[in-house]
This record gives structure tokens, sequence and C-alpha cells, in this order.
């Protein structure tokens, strides 16, 4: 009925502490001659040890597509986190965007990424970016993409220092 869900353990051994619980949940329907897909993902980590730090992560998505080609959000969000319940790593982060089928070939992309850190270790840098680009999709599983990005990184320690902002361009050749 379009649900799917797995659930995984990893026991890290007798010796070591770094066991890992992970569990996906998607649910996929029809809806307005296309479909709707949610998904949802989570994984822990135990410290190596009883008084080490734990590592947790969360994926939240959305994702519609159709004829026209799809379109989609991000959230996620990784935290790191001693036994004393200091957060020294906490990534927030969201990407949304889509493609636009020009025709069954070539599709036009678009994507913008934004991540926040917050926590102890390297509190207040910021990243985001844009990316447009063109994708062309050939016989044989072969695809030729030229994407052109914009982005900005700040340090939230050091901004007038450490900070860059820029552009990139690239050619990219995939083979599936």
């Amino acid at each position: 009925g379009g649900l799917n869900a797995a659930v995984g353990y990893a026991d890290a051994g007798a010796l070591l502490g770094s066991d890992e619980t992970t569990a996906q949940l998607s649910y996929t329907m029809p809806m307005a001659g296309g479909s709707l897909k949610l998904n949802m993902v989570t994984i822990a980590t135990d410290g190596t040890t009883e008084t080490a730090a734990e590592s947790d992560g969360r994926e939240l998505g959305v994702e519609y597509s159709g004829g026209f080609g799809r379109v989609y959000a991000l959230s996620q969000n990784t935290e790191t986190t001693t036994i004393a319940g200091v957060s020294t790593n906490d990534q927030e982060g969201t990407t949304f965007g889509g493609t636009y089928n020009l025709n069954s070939a070539t599709k036009l992309v678009y994507y913008n990424q934004n991540v926040d850190q917050d926590g102890t270790t390297d509190n207040g840098d910021k990243f985001s970016s844009d990316t447009l680009g063109v994708r062309y999709d050939m016989a044989g599983g072969l695809r030729v993409g030229l994407l052109h990005s914009n982005f900005s990184f700040t340090d939230g320690a050091t901004p007038l220092v450490n900070s860059e902002n820029g552009s990139a361009t690239r050619l990219q050749v995939r083979v599936d």
C-alpha cells in the first residue's frame, strides 16, 4: 500500500559501546496525476564508552513527482551530545529543489541548501548555496550535466577572516 518501514541495529561488540540503531519510514501515494512521497530516517550511535559522546541524526523529506518533473524538500539534523548533556555538534540543514522536464531526456535542475551549526564546536557557522543547471540523459545510462552554484560560508568564530563567498561551474558525466 505504499508504506515501507525498516529498523536496524548494529552491535559494536562486547568491548566497544558504539552500537547503532536506525529506523526508516516512507509512504508513497498517488496524487493529482503524480505521486507524493513522505520519508523519515533516524540514526542513533552510542558513545564508544559509558562516558563518551552520543550522536543522533534525523531527516524528514517530502517529494512530489509527476509528468512535469519533481519538487522536494528535506530537513536534516545531526547532533553530538556529551554524557553531561552538552551539545558539542548541532548541524541543522534544509534543502529544497526540483527538476523540470523540458523533454524526455533534458531536465532543468535547481536546488538550495542551508546549514547552520550550533553547539560548542564551530558555533555560529553557516553555509548556503543555490545551484542551477541542465541535465541530459542519453541511452545506455549516460548522463551529462552542466551546473552552476553560488555559495556563501560564514565562520561563526572569525567571520571577517575565514568566511567566503563564491561560485563554481561544473560539467558532470555519469554512467548508471
